[in-house]
């Protein structure tokens, strides 16, 4: 149904069409442009002759600047200047704090970590503080933390 209808509608032409001939012969006029190469070749001498370019620089002279373009600062997040305000007042805290009981109350995620795994070995509380240069609270605040246990062979 419907095959003889489709099969007219797909027959292409025999001879192009007198149009599409002068469009075919037109060419696009390309533009002087340098190519890729070309830039790199004749950036290439600059690199190589810093006083060159000095001089070349010094004849171009000073760039103006408009009165609006030299007012423009980059605008700045709030949340980031907020979390960069909030991280150098905990680490100002943690240099104080550290400074008066010579014991570090910030500790990385290693530290952290390495603490946790030893109070799972069963060592002692005040060998672990000892070992990573913090206090037994710390330590007793880190003991309330559980670190999945890690094991090699098949599930039962």
């Amino acid at each position: 149904m419907g095959n003889t209808a489709s099969k007219a509608a797909r027959k292409l032409p025999r001879q192009v069409p007198a149009q599409t001939q002068m469009a075919l012969k037109v060419e696009p006029t390309r533009v002087n442009e340098p190519t890729a190469r070309e830039q790199k070749e004749s950036v290439r001498p600059d690199g190589h002759d810093p006083d060159d370019l000095l001089s070349r620089l010094s004849r171009i002279g000073p760039v103006k600047l408009e009165e609006d373009q030299a007012k423009y600062q980059p605008a700045k997040s709030d949340v980031l200047i907020q979390t960069l305000e909030y991280r150098a007042r905990v680490q100002a805290a943690d240099a104080e704090a550290t400074a008066k009981s010579g014991v570090k109350t910030l500790l990385p995620a290693q530290t952290v970590t390495a603490i946790l795994q030893s109070l799972q070995a069963g060592d002692s509380r005040e060998s672990i503080a000892r070992s990573y240069n913090t206090t037994l609270e710390t330590i007793d605040k880190l003991k309330a933390l559980s670190v999945p246990r890690m094991t090699v062979g098949r599930r039962q």
